[in-house]
């Protein structure tokens, strides 16, 4: 191979998803303006200059410091979530809210702060599953964990977020989409009141 000198790979949204709104709702658990708050950090001088190499991980979470009110924990957390890939918990199970199946009670949460209120997540979370704990107990649902899923339909086991549309379109083929509310929870907004 000669006369090539560079090589250049576009990753965002080509070999990796990037959505900056959900990467700030899902690594800072952000009930504020995730729009702006995204634009507040990836549009941002020290985020560009990070994606040049100018300055390293550690100068930048110094700058995003100095320059925002993120606390120190959020910085990690936002480090994390750039360099790692969401893990799934092989027990977690999905729950659909609004027409979506989302990965688990976490997920939905998340992506609806709403739903919390400003309240304390890790309750949330705790409550929405117990509501999927008794529908399984009066023989609503199947309430079905990834792991069992997989089992079940023979599917590859998955193990991180971004796995997990692919999972269920494959699930999708082997069941259909309306057998999917038979297996997974839905959360309907009485629910969440009750």
């Amino acid at each position: 191979m000669t006369g090539y000198q560079t090589i250049i790979f576009d990753i965002g949204n080509v070999i990796v998803r990037w959505s900056p709104e959900e990467i700030i709702r899902l690594t800072l658990g952000d009930a504020g303006d995730a729009h702006a708050h995204a634009n507040q950090i990836f549009q941002s001088d020290i985020w560009q200059a990070l994606n040049r190499g100018t300055l390293t991980e550690a100068q930048a979470k110094q700058r995003f410091a100095d320059d925002t009110a993120l606390s120190p924990a959020q910085l990690e957390t936002l480090s994390a979530a750039h360099t790692e890939r969401e893990k799934l918990k092989s027990q977690s199970k999905p729950m659909f809210y609004g027409n979506k199946l989302y990965p688990s009670a976490r997920h939905l949460l998340l992506a609806n702060p709403d739903l919390v209120a400003g309240g304390d997540l890790g309750k949330a979370v705790t409550s929405l599953n117990d509501k999927a704990r008794r529908a399984k107990n009066q023989g609503e649902v199947r309430n079905l964990s990834l792991d069992r899923v997989g089992a079940e339909y023979d599917l590859a086991k998955i193990g991180f977020a971004d796995e997990f549309d692919g999972f269920v379109a494959q699930l999708v083929e082997l069941v259909g989409e309306v057998a999917l509310t038979e297996l997974f929870y839905e959360l309907k907004l009485r629910t969440l009141l009750s």
